[in-house]
């Protein structure tokens, strides 16, 4: 009925009809670029997320590292496992270095210096068993040596 009243030409009619498909169209586009920027927002959010997973998970993994290498010296005194500690060790407090110097948030770089300073206490306890293992080790010589004399 509208139609009737303008009396458009058949071309302006089709023109007119494609202008609105295609504006119509903007509007989807637009509608998905917006929806991709908060997808890109997520996302990049999500691998900030895995990558602090993944560097809990080779800290957990080292720390393990850490227990089984002094455990083992005090078992058979393998020097191997001195190395193996040390290794792990230093590791570790890379990234925790690395860590708290990227953190924006005040609170993350306490805990992160705390858990740098239950490192180092760990670090000194592990460095006495190592010391009391090796003067056990030679203490021990000296006993086989008195023995087979």
């Amino acid at each position: 009925m509208i139609m009737r009243h303008l009396r458009l030409k058949l071309a302006t009619r089709i023109y007119s009809g494609f202008g609105v498909a295609l504006l119509f169209a903007v509007g989807i586009a637009a509608f998905g670029a917006v929806g991709l920027l908060s997808i890109e927002s997520r996302v990049e959010t999500m691998s900030m997320l895995a990558d602090g997973n993944a560097r809990a998970l080779q800290i957990t993994n080292d720390l393990e590292v850490m227990r089984r290498a002094a455990l083992r010296f005090k078992l058979d005194g393998a020097e191997e496992a001195v190395r193996e500690g040390a290794e792990a060790s230093s590791r570790i407090r890379g990234m925790i270095q690395s860590v708290a110097a990227a953190s924006g948030s005040r609170a993350r770089r306490e805990i992160y210096e705390n858990a740098a300073l239950a490192l180092d206490e760990f670090q000194k306890q592990r460095e006495a068993l190592i010391g009391l293992g090796r003067s056990l080790g030679e203490e021990r010589a000296k006993l086989d040596a008195g023995a087979s004399i």
